[in-house]
């Protein structure tokens, strides 16, 4: 389905009735489907939406349009279509820049935060030297290089699967929307007083042999959070949400019921 966001068409779905709304935002240029087993099994109780953000997936955006503010305001956008007064937001990856600076916009949107496999949010993910030369290689040879992202992302074994799922996922973006998306989303620091200001129950959730949002940057985030839990996935990496699917709706549903009205 599409939602009607100040004149775009954003593409999603929208699963479930419950009484509590969970709205699920992804990374980079990754789409809903990264929370695909969490969207299946948690819209069991909750209402559960996925999106592909601006130049991911899906949804067609203008590469001038793609910014770090709309990003943002798509959030709210997405939620005003569904009648949404409130939801727990999730972030997954370089998507929790964009969950933190909605929840420091509007925090009274929001009963809770579900923040995966993020970086530091207070530094760049990428010195501006790296960031230039994996620019620079998505740009010349796009394919090779988001298939050793995918590599990268899956330090698992026997997941073969799960990479050819994400390379044909970060496919359905170019490299020019996903060399502007790159660029944004290091644009957006949250500064430790920013952080140490959102009171909002937030669990943090990592996989153990993740290099790309390691354990010890959910044990910074636990340690500025001031209402914050921090959930190790045991042999999980980038993708712990698809590579270990029930381990990561577990520790989301055990949140979610553990919330007061």
């Amino acid at each position: 389905m599409f939602f009607k966001v100040a004149g775009r068409e954003i593409y999603g779905l929208a699963l479930g009735n419950g009484s509590r709304n969970l709205l699920l935002h992804s990374g980079w240029i990754g789409t809903w489907e990264d929370w695909q087993p969490q969207i299946e099994s948690l819209s069991q109780k909750y209402r559960v939406v996925g999106y592909d953000h601006r130049g991911a997936g899906y949804t067609e955006s203008k590469i001038e349009d793609i910014n770090l503010e709309g990003l943002v305001d798509d959030i709210f956008g997405v939620m005003d279509s569904l009648g949404m007064e409130k939801c727990v937001l999730g972030g997954f990856s370089s998507g929790i820049r964009v969950a933190l600076l909605a929840a420091l916009k509007h925090p009274e949107r929001f009963e809770g935060l579900v923040l995966m496999c993020g970086s530091n949010p207070t530094l760049l993910n990428r010195s501006p030297d790296k960031l230039a030369g994996f620019t620079q290689m998505l740009s010349k040879n796009y394919e090779a290089t988001i298939w050793q992202t995918i590599l990268g992302f899956t330090p698992e074994p026997n997941v073969e699967h799960i990479r050819y799922f994400g390379y044909r996922l970060l496919k359905k973006s170019n490299s020019e929307q996903a060399v502007r998306i790159m660029e944004v989303l290091n644009e957006a620091i949250i500064t430790e007083e920013q952080l140490q200001t959102i009171s909002l129950p937030t669990l943090l959730i990592h996989g153990s042999i993740d290099n790309f949002g390691p354990v010890s940057a959910g044990e910074y985030m636990q340690s500025q959070l001031p209402n914050s839990q921090l959930v190790v996935v045991e042999g999980g990496g980038h993708v712990c949400a698809l590579t270990k699917p029930d381990e990561v709706t577990t520790a989301i549903d055990n949140f979610l019921a553990g919330l007061t009205v």
